[in-house]
């Protein structure tokens, strides 16, 4: 299991990678073939919005794949909670960091949040596979 866990983050990794420098060369013809529109404003509002979350996507691979790795091994509670635990992160973020920073909060909000959840239900996972190897039982975790 942990194996495919690696397996599955090396290869999101690497995808998100090529998508980065993708999107640092192409995002405004992304943008334009998305949106349709050729409007400046639209094109700088949704290529600020590529740039600083594509580069994330490692995050949130990372993110995705141990929640879902997580949940297939019955440890159900601790991804539910991060995404209890994203959702209030966007809020908090929507309320106090938006009306300061605008539009660059808007574009923060993803990034943070999905290197928060990543972390923490990379801690929970490393945690759990500690403890069982040394025959800790871990029922906290389902």
């Amino acid at each position: 299991m942990e194996r495919g866990i690696a397996f599955a983050n090396r290869i999101s990794i690497l995808y998100s990678i090529v998508l980065s420098v993708l999107t640092f060369f192409a995002a405004g013809a992304m943008i334009s073939l998305i949106s349709g529109s050729s409007d400046p404003f639209v094109m700088e509002t949704g290529r600020l919005y590529l740039i600083t979350n594509v580069p994330f996507f490692p995050m949130l691979a990372i993110l995705l794949n141990l929640r879902v790795s997580m949940q297939s091994m019955l440890m159900t509670l601790i991804p539910v909670l991060s995404s209890v635990i994203e959702l209030a992160g966007k809020l908090l973020f929507t309320w106090f960091v938006v009306p300061f920073a605008g539009y660059w909060g808007v574009c923060a909000t993803e990034p943070f949040v999905w290197t928060a959840m990543a972390v923490f239900l990379g801690y929970c996972y490393l945690r759990r596979s500690v403890l069982t190897r040394e025959g800790v039982p871990v029922h906290l975790f389902r």
